[in-house]
């Protein structure tokens, strides 16, 4: 179950990157920008957390 749902995010991925970069589709570039964002946002939320873990158990 966890291999289909992979694959299919995987499928989903790489259908909005082809709609948006080779089909110019509008709202394939939007989906795209705003994975683009939650993207950054899950970055952020990990250096984020890296750093309260770091504080709390004394700095490096």
């Amino acid at each position: 179950m966890t291999g289909f749902l992979a694959g299919m995010l995987v499928l989903f991925g790489v259908g909005v990157v082809v709609g948006a970069v080779i089909f110019r589709w509008q709202r394939a570039i939007a989906a795209l920008r705003v994975l683009r964002r939650i993207g950054w946002g899950y970055v952020i939320a990990i250096l984020v957390l890296a750093g309260i873990y770091i504080f709390r158990d004394g700095g490096f």
